[in-house]
């Protein structure tokens, strides 16, 4: 993204404007209309010149919107600009990180991918290299 500041508060502009009137109105049926909702959302942002990372979901009382500079500093900044621009949008949550799952999600989400039941997982955390290891322990 090679916007300035000021370029990006504008294209923020340009966005939250349409958002606002041809999105957010599908966010009433987001599970219906989910595939209609992300693909508006990516066109408007290629059509004002941002690339940002972003997910649309569902809340029990509307739509979310969650952007996520995926550990990229430059880009948070950049979305934290971008989001100061929007408007309150009624029916919607918008988010410029990804919010905390709870452990319980967590571990359901984790257990779907790999296929098994993680309730009562078990962790192992080690220091490895730079960073750390995690090993999941559960009952087959």
């Amino acid at each position: 993204m090679t916007l300035d500041e000021g370029q990006l508060k504008q294209a923020a502009g340009r966005f939250w404007t349409r958002f606002v009137t041809e999105i957010a109105p599908l966010g009433q049926h987001i599970i219906q209309n989910y595939t209609a909702v992300f693909e508006s959302v990516e066109s408007a942002l290629a059509e004002v010149g941002v690339d940002f990372v972003f997910d649309v979901t569902a809340f029990d009382d509307g739509g979310g919107l969650i952007f996520t500079p995926e550990g990229d500093e430059e880009v948070a900044r950049a979305i934290d600009v971008f989001l100061a621009e929007r408007p309150e949008v009624p029916g919607w949550r918008i988010f410029g990180r990804r919010q905390p799952k709870s452990w319980h999600d967590a571990l359901l989400l984790v257990g779907q991918i790999v296929e098994a039941d993680l309730s009562d997982a078990r962790f192992a955390v080690w220091r490895a290299g730079s960073g750390l290891a995690v090993d999941v322990v559960a009952a087959e």
